[in-house]
């Protein structure tokens, strides 16, 4: 998403440049938001592919519940609570006076929608460790694809010619589908070969809270320190204007190309892995993080080429 409106953003004439470095300083408060929702969809969808594979449906239910309300729960503070810090957390994530009107059209958008991101993303590991990898990828092509539409109508001077608030709009209004689109498949059952939430089971108990942060520690450790790098290059090229910041957001987003292959490899495995661990077919398992392993170091090798 960000990706995609960056390229919009760059074009707009005359303010383009200091638009483009406002959307880039908000680029690690996207990723820290969205780390929340890898603590728990990366925490939690492993647990309940393991339940599938000791053959605990019930229980596999119980956790897609707890997550559901975690991140709602996640969500909801995150937004009041940046909401209510925004002007200050810009300041310290690296935006100058000149930069700063087109960072905070960008974030705040971005924030009234912080609900639907965190679900969409976070819920999406579910559906792929159920082996529906075709409708988690298609939930993400869905938001993608609505989002190359929306940009240039709200971005634009020929659309409604909001720049950077137009950016962050039209994120929020791809996110609001890709995540009503999960909410379908989440919430309506499909027989028993599907593992769905049920409304009146929502709950929030305290082994599995701890168990799915337990494990989704690590990956939200990794976005935290990608936030942290981004944070302190956007600090130090801001002391030589926007340029030097509009042109360390397209580094960014460069090098995080095949960070994001990599990551896909990952959620593409965890549900093998964590499925053959619990069914103690460890031969599969075995050959699933060999095969993961060296796909990851080749693919990287060429992309980074």
């Amino acid at each position: 998403y960000s990706i995609v409106d960056r390229m919009y953003i760059g074009n707009i004439e005359v303010i383009g440049e200091a638009a483009l470095a406002g959307a880039g300083v908000c680029g690690p408060i996207v990723t820290l938001i969205s780390s929340f929702a890898s603590w728990i969809g990366v925490g939690g969808a492993p647990l309940m592919s393991i339940r599938l594979g000791q053959n605990k449906p019930i229980a596999a239910r119980r956790i897609v519940a707890n997550c559901f309300v975690m991140l709602c729960t996640i969500a909801v503070a995150i937004m009041v609570l940046f909401y209510l810090i925004k002007d200050r957390m810009l300041v310290w994530f690296g935006a100058s006076p000149a930069i700063f009107p087109y960072a905070n059209e960008y974030l705040s958008w971005y924030l009234t929608g912080t609900v639907f991101a965190l679900l969409s993303t976070g819920m999406s590991q579910f559906i792929i460790c159920q082996g529906f990898a075709k409708k988690g990828m298609f939930s993400v092509v869905l938001g993608a694809a609505l989002n190359i539409v929306l940009d240039p109508v709200f971005i634009l001077p020929w659309g409604f010619d909001m720049g950077a608030g137009g950016a962050g709009l039209a994120t929020f209004l791809s996110n609001c589908v890709a995540c009503l689109y999960f909410f379908v498949l989440l919430f309506i059952k499909r027989g028993n070969t599907f593992v769905c939430i049920d409304p009146k089971k929502l709950s929030f108990q305290k082994d599995i809270v701890s168990g799915v942060c337990a494990v989704g520690i690590p990956a939200s450790i990794q976005n935290l320190l990608n936030v942290t790098g981004m944070t302190i290059l956007n600090n130090f090229s801001s002391s030589y204007g926007a340029s030097a910041v509009a042109a360390i957001g397209i580094c960014q987003k460069i090098y995080m190309v095949p960070m994001y292959i990599s990551q896909g490899i990952s959620q593409g495995v965890m549900p093998l892995i964590s499925y053959n661990y619990s069914s103690g077919n460890v031969r599969r398992m075995k050959e699933t993080v060999h095969f993961s392993r060296n796909a990851s170091l080749v693919i990287i090798i060429l992309v980074s080429a």
